[in-house]
């Protein structure tokens, strides 16, 4: 059997302290949740995924970003927004110090940083209102967050053997004994009976939940205005927007209404773009 190569770059950092970086946790929150399908997939209608850099440079971060805004266009927006490359690069120069010209400073980014960036400055004119982080080691949690906010930002300790199965068009699935390549970011957009399934290396990938609960190591949701249709209102699933945000509030503790912005910050950039949607 001839195995298509796979060049790793990597470049998830692992996950800040809590105690040097504190985040607000889905968990102590999560009390009340909408049923959850059986599949909950919000990645068949995206047509094609860019590679984004992430095969000769360490910006799976950013590049997991790129991915997460074509998802929520595609099923938020009725249309798939597909950000460049020097989108993405930009995004990573910013938040690992890399040099295109020279090569230097391509040592990755921490998750947390790339979305802390993002929710001020944005990528490609896109901006986020807030995050929060979910327990990965609880699938359920997980599969209700995905269903909820269409896409989850995630990271693995990333084995050799992923490498190998990812080339040979199998899904991920554990083996003994499989050297660790490094850290990788994943955005996670469909889950079904069998398998749960990330965007990397360009292209859908399927993995086992085995395979997560070995090597996944981080997990995040995100709420954006890209996720709102902007000809109804309502996010995918067909909640109108005071509904979406007293989700929201509930599962992350992050109370973003027409007339507070997130508790967290000072300001909220898509403050206006609420009121006139209330209004």
């Amino acid at each position: 059997m001839i195995v298509a190569a796979i060049t790793f770059a990597g470049g998830k950092l692992d996950p800040h302290p809590e105690e040097t970086h504190p985040r607000l946790k889905l968990a102590n929150y999560l009390s009340v949740t909408p049923a959850v399908p059986a599949v909950v997939d919000w990645a068949s209608q995206v047509t094609a995924w860019p590679m984004y850099k992430n095969d000769t440079i360490g910006d799976c971060t950013c590049a997991s970003a790129g991915h997460q805004v074509q998802a929520w266009t595609t099923y938020g927006e009725g249309e798939t927004v597909t950000l460049t490359d020097d989108d993405v690069l930009a995004l990573y120069e910013e938040v690992s110090g890399y040099n295109p010209v020279t090569g230097q400073n391509d040592n990755g980014a921490v998750g947390q940083d790339v979305l802390a960036y993002i929710e001020a400055h944005g990528i490609g004119g896109h901006k986020i209102v807030a995050y929060a982080q979910v327990n990965h080691k609880d699938l359920a949690e997980m599969k209700q967050a995905l269903y909820i906010f269409g896409s989850l930002y995630a990271g693995i300790q990333c084995p050799y053997s992923a490498l190998q199965q990812a080339g040979a068009g199998q899904p991920w699935s554990v083996v003994p004994g499989a050297q660790i390549d490094g850290g990788h970011a994943i955005p996670i957009q469909k889950w079904d009976a069998d398998y749960i399934y990330c965007v990397t290396w360009g292209k859908l990938q399927p993995m086992t939940p085995e395979f997560w609960q070995t090597y996944g190591d981080e997990a995040w949701v995100v709420i954006t205005e890209d996720w709102i249709s902007k000809q109804t209102g309502l996010s995918p699933d067909g909640l109108d927007l005071d509904a979406l945000l007293k989700d929201f509030a509930q599962l992350t503790g992050v109370v973003v209404t027409p007339e507070q912005p997130p508790v967290h910050k000072k300001t909220c950039p898509v403050l206006d773009w609420f009121r006139r949607l209330f209004s």
